[in-house]
C-alpha cells in the first residue's frame, strides 16, 4: 500500500512537471465541471491504458510514466472524450495531489498526537542518555513540523483542494485509492 501511495505521488509530480508546460504561462486551476468530467473519464482512461499494457497504478518512477504516456498515444483517446491531453494530465495530477493532501490533513492530528506521545516516552526513558534523546526528539519534531505544513507540500490551488474535499468519497472511489 505504501509503495502504491509513493507511486501515485511520483505519478502526480511527473504529470505536473511534464503535462502543464504552456510556454511559461501558469495553467488555470481546474473547475468543478472539469473535475466532474475527469472523475467520469478516469476509469475509461485507466481501462484504455490497461488494454495497452499500461496499468496506471504500476508506475514506479518518472521515466516509467514518461514511457507509458509516450507509448500510450493517449492524445487521440483523450480528444475523443473531449479533452486536450495536457489539460487532462493537469487535472489528473492535481486531483491526485489534492486527494493525498486532504487525506494526509485528516490523518495529521492523530499522527501528531502519536509523535507527541513518542517524544514524551523518549524524555521519560531512563535507559537513554540526554545525548541519545536529543537527536531522536529532534527528528520526531521535524516530522511533526512537516505534518503541520501539509498544505504547502504540494502546490495545489486552494480552490482545487476545496473541490476535491467536497467530493472526497467520489474522488477516492473514482481513483480507486487505497
Amino acid at each position: 500500500m505504501v509503495t502504491r501511495r509513493v507511486g501515485l505521488v511520483v505519478l502526480a509530480l511527473v504529470v505536473i512537471a511534464t503535462g502543464v508546460v504552456h510556454a511559461g504561462e501558469e495553467p488555470q486551476p481546474f473547475t468543478e465541471r472539469e473535475l466532474d468530467k475527469f472523475l467520469g473519464d478516469w476509469a475509461p482512461f485507466a481501462a484504455w491504458a490497461a488494454e495497452r499494457g499500461e496499468a496506471m497504478h504500476s508506475v514506479s518512477d518518472p521515466s516509467a510514466f514518461m514511457r507509458a504516456r509516450t507509448g500510450m498515444e493517449a492524445d487521440s483517446f483523450l480528444r475523443s472524450r473531449g479533452w486536450e491531453p495536457e489539460r487532462f494530465f493537469y487535472v489528473a495530477g492535481h486531483t491526485w495531489m489534492a486527494l493525498l493532501t486532504v487525506e494526509a490533513e485528516a490523518q495529521a492530528p492523530g499522527m501528531t498526537a502519536e509523535i507527541d506521545e513518542a517524544i514524551e516516552e523518549i524524555r521519560r526513558n531512563p535507559r537513554m542518555s540526554a545525548a541519545q534523546k536529543a537527536p531522536a526528539i529532534r527528528q520526531l519534531e521535524e516530522i511533526k513540523a512537516m505534518l503541520l505544513e501539509l498544505d504547502s507540500f504540494f502546490a495545489v490551488p486552494a480552490e482545487e483542494l476545496e473541490l476535491v474535499r467536497a467530493r472526497h468519497d467520489r474522488v477516492r472511489e473514482a481513483l480507486a485509492a487505497e
